[in-house]
């Protein structure tokens, strides 16, 4: 297609900025060559790349928000120029699902072992606030059923519910949400070992500003968390967070950039056996988009972290350290993609009297569309870390988690499908019974009305 100049675009499309910086930048296929200040910034991202995940607070819940913003960019993209796209629309699902567990409790000696049954009623939606703004949400509500152990019964709220509003204004872009995240799967906390839950729910309520003058891209956010534990069990985790980030980066292509950002958090928790926190980071960090159908994601930096024991006799103590993350994704072709993750991790521990949690981790994954509706899956995982003031006598706990997963998903009808899955979880540690080995297959079927 011949070249066109600005002004030969309708006004409608002159005038909305998404549309205009896509249409008017290079094309997402062209190779980068990077100059030696960003050569730099990729060496020292590269050697910080023990495992998965990455840094603060506040700049995990950014990158948390980064995705959740590209998913409903691409949902709107996917709507654009449908005749009902400015309607709200809603979507209903409901699924089954049954499952075996040979080790319920994560216990190293006689594991008990149970069938669980899982129903599940999903909910989305979209309402169009005006042409360039619109609300999304979704939840998902279910319940686990024990047949042998009923008082593990527990009620569960789908991951990552979100509440967003986006809000475009020429070259900026103001967002609102509420993130709701409820927790009950004690073998994905790989500090944790024989328990049978892990019930906490973590709401944070945020905003973030965007600005992205020509190729300059700059964000700043604040969120407030609060996180408590519904059945009580993990009561010494309740407690309340500030969280602030800003982000400065410059476009090098239409879906690569380069910059620096920075996050600070507060948090306070309400019982005296656990320390509150302040946690700092500064770093770089590289989106680059290769080609179509290869993307990395780099960032790491400097950790500082400070344990305030307010509500308690014990000294301030600090943690100097690094994050790291590294997420690298390869469509091997239209049917098969794969990805990569790793990084390096300090987190507020779980375990009560436990001040944090240091780890490693590394995940691969692979999917394989092997024809229009079946398609495989596959991953495997791995993560080493410690965390001091383990059991009575305070010990420093040093462990390993090694994670794989077998998958297949078949579409039945337009509307049914199933899914079949197998997973299994080894822990080792220094410390006496706090291993143990897990064996689960989880059977599927999804309705989407």
């Amino acid at each position: 297609m011949p070249n066109r100049t600005f002004d030969q675009f309708p006004a409608r499309l002159r005038d909305d900025t998404v549309v205009r910086r896509r249409l008017f930048s290079p094309p997402p296929e062209k190779f980068i060559f990077f100059p030696r200040c960003i050569r730099a910034i990729l060496m020292v991202a590269l050697s910080m790349i023990p495992g998965i995940c990455g840094a603060q607070e506040a700049l995990r819940n950014a990158i948390v928000e980064d995705k959740a913003a590209l998913q409903r960019q691409a949902a709107q993209d996917n709507l654009a120029g449908q005749p009902k796209a400015d309607l709200p629309a809603f979507t209903l699902g409901g699924s089954v699902g049954l499952a075996f567990n040979d080790n319920i409790n994560l216990a190293q000696v006689h594991p008990p072992s149970d069938v669980i049954i899982r129903p599940e009623v999903t909910f989305n939606g979209r309402w169009p606030v005006s042409k360039t703004s619109q609300l999304t949400f979704g939840v998902g509500v279910g319940y686990q059923k024990y047949f042998q152990h009923s008082e593990y019964d527990q009620l569960t709220l789908t991951p990552n519910s979100e509440l967003a509003l986006d809000i475009p204004a020429h070259d900026f872009i103001f967002t609102f949400y509420d993130r709701v995240k409820y927790s009950q799967n004690a073998v994905s906390q790989a500090a944790l070992s024989a328990v049978a839950r892990y019930s906490l729910v973590e709401n944070t309520v945020g905003t973030r500003v965007t600005w992205q003058p020509d190729d300059w891209r700059f964000q700043v956010g604040y969120g407030h968390g609060t996180t408590f534990s519904p059945r009580g069990d993990y009561s010494y985790l309740n407690s309340s967070s500030e969280q602030f980030f800003g982000r400065a980066g410059f476009r090098l292509a239409v879906e690569t950039q380069a910059g620096l950002e920075a996050s600070g958090t507060r948090t306070d928790y309400d019982s005296d056996t656990q320390s509150d926190v302040s946690s700092y980071s500064f770093g770089p960090f590289v989106e680059w988009k290769i080609t179509r159908a290869f993307q990395i994601n780099l960032r790491g930096g400097y950790s500082h972290n400070i344990f305030d024991p307010t509500n308690s006799l014990r000294r301030v103590q600090t943690l100097d350290s690094y994050y790291s993350y590294v997420d690298i994704t390869h469509h091997l072709t239209d049917f098969i993609s794969h990805s990569l993750s790793g990084g390096h991790q300090i987190l507020a521990g779980v375990n009560q009297g436990s001040q944090y949690v240091e780890s490693s981790t590394a995940r691969y994954q692979i999917n394989w569309e092997v024809r229009r509706k079946t398609s495989l899956s596959g991953s495997v995982s791995y993560e080493i870390g410690q965390q001091p003031g383990i059991g009575g006598g305070g010990q420093l706990e040093k462990y390993n988690q090694l994670g794989f997963g077998l998958g297949i998903q078949q579409g039945l009808t337009q509307k049914l499908s199933s899914g079949l899955a197998y997973n299994f979880v080894r822990r080792d540690s220094n410390l006496s019974n706090r291993g143990y080995a897990q064996n689960s297959v989880l059977l599927t079927f999804t309705y989407q009305f």
